[in-house]
């Protein structure tokens, strides 16, 4: 995952357990992967559920375009690579660092409507769904999915709401 390919890449980038909302987006994935066959999830982290999700991922259809890196060191270096970016998380974040580097890469969010992902996506830079709800991370994915005009203009808007709460 280095650089924009013509495959559109969502990503996820956080600690792989429970409590990140990990199996609701997996769940998601499985509803949409094979009608967006250009598309990729990439998954950055590690956690107390890495395991698990890894062995879940391989044994189904999903495998062929989930990919694990692990760890990363500097993780806005592939941000910079995706079209969406996912936080499903199932706890309320304090801040939600992920979601507003991304924003403020011009990349649209969809993330769960509590805590500090609430004060950060709005619906003109993301999409925010309920707590627990793979269906509504499956239809917010596919919206952005399939309206690029739509994607690029929440990307934009999230960079200048971005440069206007955080600079």
């Amino acid at each position: 995952v280095e650089e924009k390919t013509n495959k559109r890449r969502i990503i996820f980038a956080g600690n792989i357990n429970y409590n990140k909302g990990i199996l609701q987006l997996v769940f998601a994935w499985e509803k949409i992967y094979k009608k967006y066959p250009e598309t990729e999830l990439h998954l950055f982290g590690e956690g107390a559920h890495s395991d698990f999700i890894e062995n879940y991922v391989r044994k189904s259809d999903i495998a062929i375009r989930t990919f694990f890196h692990g760890w990363q060191e500097d993780v806005t270096s592939k941000l910079k690579t995706s079209d969406i970016v996912i936080v499903p998380s199932l706890i309320p974040e304090a801040f939600g660092l992920i979601a507003a580097e991304a924003l403020g890469m011009e990349i649209p969010v969809i993330a769960s409507d509590m805590g500090a992902l609430r004060e950060i996506v709005s619906d003109n830079c993301g999409i925010l769904v309920p707590k627990l709800d793979a269906n509504a991370i499956a239809v917010s994915i596919m919206k952005l999915l399939g309206n690029l005009e739509l994607s690029l203009r929440m990307g934009r808007n999230g960079r200048e709401i971005v440069e206007e709460k955080y600079s």
